[in-house]
């Protein structure tokens, strides 16, 4: 059996220190993870989703785009980082390691402002 893990909202409290979760988790046998709510919490307690869309998806599908929603590019890139990390296949320290597969949840609620 490999062992996933749900990494959900608020994302903010993975990033800080996501190297010692990782490594902690990974130690105890999870091997991959699934992450969401797609959005960022802000200080108001208002929620933004953690990218902007992209109109051509959803004009693709025949399907009006969310308005233009706000955006921390600050969080983002600490997110891609934490992502990026997990996804690495330097993860586990360990050559053999091929990185962590990623799975996320939420998708479809993005430029709602519901979860």
């Amino acid at each position: 059996m490999t062992g996933w893990i749900f990494m959900q909202g608020p994302l903010e409290r993975w990033i800080a220190n996501y190297k010692q979760t990782f490594d902690t988790w990974e130690e105890g046998g999870i091997h991959g993870i699934v992450f969401g709510y797609l959005r960022f919490k802000q200080e108001n307690g208002t929620t933004i989703p953690i990218f902007a869309a992209n109109p051509e998806v959803y004009k693709s599908f025949g399907v009006d785009p969310p308005p233009e929603a706000p955006r921390d590019p600050a969080k983002e890139k600490l997110l891609h980082a934490m992502l990026d990390d997990a996804a690495s296949p330097e993860v586990g320290r360990q050559p053999t390691t091929k990185g962590r597969p990623l799975w996320s949840s939420g998708i479809c609620s993005l430029g709602t402002g519901h979860h």
